[in-house]
């Protein structure tokens, strides 16, 4: 899509502007308004009151009290996204970790949202133990600004066009969704009733799983796996974490925050092939199958096999919505929330019943799961590269837009 471009150009000195039309005027931020810092909110109005509050990374949860209203830029001051910018309205609680941007001239809200954004703050973020941005760093930022009237123009284009493209962005986001509802119904399908459709058909005699193929057996999972406990006496195995989709991985991978091994001791030893049970996620699926030795949490449960079979067809198994609800429904402790503080005891999993399939069969299921997961992962890669371009085409919009590259 092609967009006319202004008569004139000059350059803006300015090494993000570059050329700017001629008749914009360029100058520093200071000179169309101030910032000041939000305040601090005490603990007896942090609730889940009525009024947003926002910090250095956007909203932060709500108040029972305000401290400004009515329409606001805001900029986030402290934290990993500092920088962001925010129009607000109503009634609201700006925190000190945010900016508040108030006018010296009259200026179109709106543009500067866009221009503020199209600035990125955030590469000239001050990097300590909490990257910051002060207000002489947003003080100073040279911009080229139009006329008030071509400023509204400028807003009002972008505000159908970004729509425009969140909309498709919404659109390709619900596509993901269905994709792994789609998936999740396959993987359901394959490892509670088999991957033969005409297989003749019992009742399992367990509400949760319904029929089953008739020759598949159904055992308590304590007939199966055992639980292990086997601690590090001195911390130096290679620390272990637990994420849902990246399974047991080790720490530093996901981490950058050190951990002695004076710590360590008395964590849990694992080896591969034995499956990892965070107690207190268990009914959101929350497991993993060790691939190499290391140490865990000591309040996760380990387990073992002690019959032949395939400990990636539980491992799937015990994801699937019915087992997870199996899984919550057997967990004790203080719930609140869908979960909350609820745990699930060794020996309440111990006795929860699932099916045995032979154990050629638990392999085919485990290799069309494979198939299955390649098949949606090819497809979910295309769908998030396409949410990225249309991310990145609503930038390019913004910047072109507010810099004069294009004429609105």
């Amino acid at each position: 899509m092609a967009f006319p471009k202004h008569q004139d150009y000059r350059d803006s000195g300015v090494d993000w502007l570059r050329e700017v039309p001629s008749h914009w005027q360029i100058t520093p931020l200071k000179r169309f308004f101030s910032v000041s810092s939000g305040d601090f909110l005490p603990s007896q109005n942090q609730s889940n009151g009525g009024y947003s509050v926002y910090g250095g990374n956007g909203l932060r949860g709500f108040a029972n009290t305000f401290n400004n209203s009515g329409r606001m830029l805001l900029i986030g001051r402290v934290g990993a996204k500092c920088g962001n910018v925010h129009l607000v309205d109503g009634k609201y609680w700006v925190s000190e970790h945010a900016l508040r941007v108030l006018p010296r001239k009259k200026f179109c809200l709106d543009f500067f949202k866009y221009l503020l954004e199209a600035i990125d703050f955030n590469r000239f973020a001050i990097r300590t133990a909490q990257p910051l941005i002060n207000s002489e760093i947003v003080l100073v930022q040279k911009v080229a600004i139009p006329s008030y009237e071509e400023q509204e123009r400028i807003a009002n284009f972008l505000d159908r066009k970004t729509s425009e493209i969140d909309q498709a962005i919404a659109q390709k986001q619900r596509l993901i969704e269905l994709l792994q509802e789609q998936k999740a119904i396959l993987i359901n399908q394959a490892v509670t009733k088999g991957l033969k459709p005409s297989t003749p058909m019992r009742d399992s005699g367990i509400e949760w799983l319904g029929k089953i193929p008739e020759y598949w057996q159904v055992t308590r999972l304590k007939r199966l796996f055992l639980e292990i406990d086997d601690r590090s006496t001195n911390g130096s195995e290679i620390l272990l974490s637990l994420r849902m989709y990246a399974g047991l991985v080790p720490h530093n991978d996901v981490s950058d925050k050190p951990i002695e091994d004076t710590a360590l001791v008395g964590y849990k030893r694992v080896y591969p092939g034995q499956i990892v049970m965070n107690r207190m996620r268990a009914a959101i699926g929350l497991f993993g199958v060790a691939s190499i030795f290391g140490i865990v949490s000591p309040d996760y449960a380990i387990f073992c096999q002690i019959r032949d079979l395939r400990v990636d067809y539980y491992l799937n198994l015990f994801k699937t919505e019915s087992m997870k609800q199996e899984f919550l429904l057997e967990s004790k402790g203080l719930g609140t929330g869908s979960s909350g503080f609820l745990r699930l005891y060794s020996d309440k999993f111990g006795m929860i019943k699932v099916p045995f399939p032979p154990l050629e069969e638990q392999a085919e299921i485990c290799n069309h799961i494979q198939e299955i997961g390649n098949q949606f992962s090819t497809a979910l890669k295309k769908v998030e590269k396409e949410i990225n371009l249309l991310k990145e085409l609503k930038s390019i919009f913004i910047s072109q837009s507010v810099t004069g590259k294009i004429k609105v």
